[in-house]
């Protein structure tokens, strides 16, 4: 917001006396649309139960209710000791004033996710300019299914991650590219050192952000660091990252954050080879599958469309993601191999430290980006389950403006070059981004015009609460993505187990819910239709034990329970 100091009547400035007046320029006009337009868009779809909830979402929901009514204090997501339970936290308040519901839990993620749309605007325009943060806030106000999946379904990192990954390198380039009183630079010190801690404590995928935010401070700021500014960014990443902290002094060795992610990661890499997956899998996975979900693309194809993933593939599918995945690929390693030519030679130049500064900083958007895909790449996820895991390129997108930085420069030179090879880059420049954003707009689309469906399965989830209530069915087992959804939507007075595909005991998050259903004498099997589980106990108890289970279709799900004495 720009401030215009106007000078007033001679009478009046004998008295002293001036008028400030506040000035909103144009694109902080239009930057405040976008942003009215964003939250309006997120708020009628989570008002029309869009997108249906699930079993991880749920335990997002029960943690919010157990820390706003029953004093619980978790650090992690239930079961995961390495991903914060910031949005359970956030979501506690909102249960305490306006009730446990999913509505009321996905406000505080429409909340963060603007608060990341402010920060990019910001970031934007100190790295770029102000028509590039307009164009970076439309495309990200805007999305697909699967972008607005991670955006509105609680699943405890994703909005969060983006807004911690925006203010650090906000930090990191006002630390870098200006001079501060010794106050100030140690509040902005501080104020980093809580946010890496946050991003941390959260999801550790943001390492790469954080690390070369780091050493773009160690390069620029050197004489900071000497005058103890060091101590602030330590003391702050100790507030920040102290649950994180306290958890893995307290806990086993074997159970500390980076122990389980390393099993996490083996038992995925075990799953890869138990399957004998070919190699060849991951770079499809990544290029083919992941990578354009993450990143904008709206599609119908499914991973069967693809070479080893399906029996057969289609060929549309291939090219249209492969053209997709090259495009964006081309765009950012060409973006990264200009941005760093300009930094070598803002560094010979002394004199433009504060440019090479700025560039660096650039860097940092383009580099964090590249260094999560190639991690992702390289790991069994993208052979196992590259659809639901490419969630793990979400933060892919902080690098927007760096990637359309080109695209806009280019566009915008039309009207002054004169030969006709500029001026077909510039038209392609402009076609590029009208491309990227006619997909944005499909998509958009796309996603209210699964409305309809989503709201039969919240009701079909009603309706199979209600007949459980309603017949006194409040002790079974289930299977994972049914069980938490069960859990909160009953308000905790149906309360199940989890059984795998072979009956076995699975993923019971919670202990103290397994042990209640444990504890009751007759306890009910629930499944959807046509499940294995639902096959499994067809055909091994309920086909010997017909007289000892009641069999009803319910909502799409079987339910086998004793019969009432």
């Amino acid at each position: 917001m720009a401030y215009e100091l106007k000078q007033i009547p001679e009478n009046n400035v004998q008295h002293g006396m001036l008028r400030k007046k506040i000035h909103i320029d144009k694109s902080q006009c239009y930057f405040l649309v976008l942003i009215g337009v964003a939250g309006l868009l997120r708020l009628l779809l989570i008002y029309a139960h869009w997108p249906t909830t699930d079993s991880d979402e749920s335990v997002i929901m029960l943690m919010a209710q157990h820390i706003a009514f029953q004093g619980e204090h978790p650090v992690f997501f239930y079961g995961q000791p390495y991903m914060g339970a910031l949005e359970a936290y956030i979501a506690a308040p909102l249960f305490r004033v306006l009730g446990p519901s999913t509505l009321h839990a996905r406000l505080g993620l429409i909340l963060l996710f603007l608060l990341f749309l402010v920060a990019m605007y910001m970031l934007t325009t100190r790295l770029f300019s102000k028509g590039l943060a307009l164009l970076t806030v439309s495309l990200l106000a805007l999305g697909t299914p699967d972008i607005f999946l991670y955006q509105l379904r609680a699943y405890g990192r994703y909005p969060d991650i983006l807004l911690l990954g925006a203010l650090i390198v906000l930090f990191t380039s006002l630390l870098t590219t200006r001079t501060f009183h010794p106050r100030t630079r140690h509040i902005l010190y501080t104020a980093l050192g809580v946010t890496i801690g946050l991003a941390l404590w959260i999801d550790q995928i943001i390492l790469p952000y954080v690390g070369l935010s780091l050493l773009t401070i160690l390069l620029f700021r050197q004489q900071d660091l000497r005058h103890r500014s060091w101590l602030s960014l330590l003391l702050g990443f100790l507030v920040g990252a102290a649950p994180l902290l306290y958890y893995n002094v307290t806990a086993p060795i074997d159970r500390n954050s980076l122990n389980v992610l390393l099993d996490i990661n083996r038992s995925i890499a075990a799953k890869m080879e138990a399957q004998h997956l070919p190699a060849i899998r991951k770079p499809i996975g990544a290029l083919l599958i992941a990578l354009p979900a993450a990143t904008g693309l709206t599609s119908s194809c499914t991973a069967h469309d693809f070479p080893f993933f399906g029996t057969t593939s289609s060929a549309f599918c291939v090219v249209t993601h492969g053209l997709w995945s090259l495009g964006f690929l081309c765009l950012l390693g060409g973006t990264c191999v200009f941005t760093i030519r300009a930094c070598i030679r803002a560094f010979k130049h002394t004199a433009d430290k504060e440019r090479a500064a700025l560039l660096c900083n650039r860097l940092i958007l383009l580099l964090g980006a590249a260094a999560i895909f190639v991690l992702y790449l390289n790991s069994a996820s993208a052979a196992v389950d590259p659809a639901p895991t490419s969630r793990y390129l979400y933060s892919m997108s902080l690098a927007t403006p760096a990637l359309l930085w080109p695209l806009w420069q280019g566009m915008r030179t039309f009207p002054r070059v004169s030969t006709w090879q500029r001026k077909a880059i510039a038209l392609l420049a402009g076609a590029l981004l009208a491309l990227c954003t006619a997909f944005f707009c499909a998509g958009t689309y796309r996603t209210f015009a699964d409305i309809p469906r989503a709201q039969q399965i919240q009701q079909q989830q009603t309706e199979l609460v209600q007949y459980l209530l309603r017949h006194h069915i409040t002790r079974l087992y289930t299977e994972y993505w049914t069980c938490n959804k069960l859990i909160f939507q009953s308000q905790e007075q149906v309360i199940c187990a989890v059984l795998d595909e072979s009956l076995r005991p699975g993923q019971d998050r919670y202990t103290p819910y397994l042990e209640r259903v444990k504890a009751a004498s007759n306890p009910a099997y629930l499944f959807p239709q046509h499940s294995p589980q639902a096959q499994r106990f067809e055909q091994e108890i309920y086909a010997h034990q017909k007289h000892t289970f009641r069999r009803e279709l319910v909502a799409g799900y079987v339910l086998y329970y004793p019969h009432q004495e």
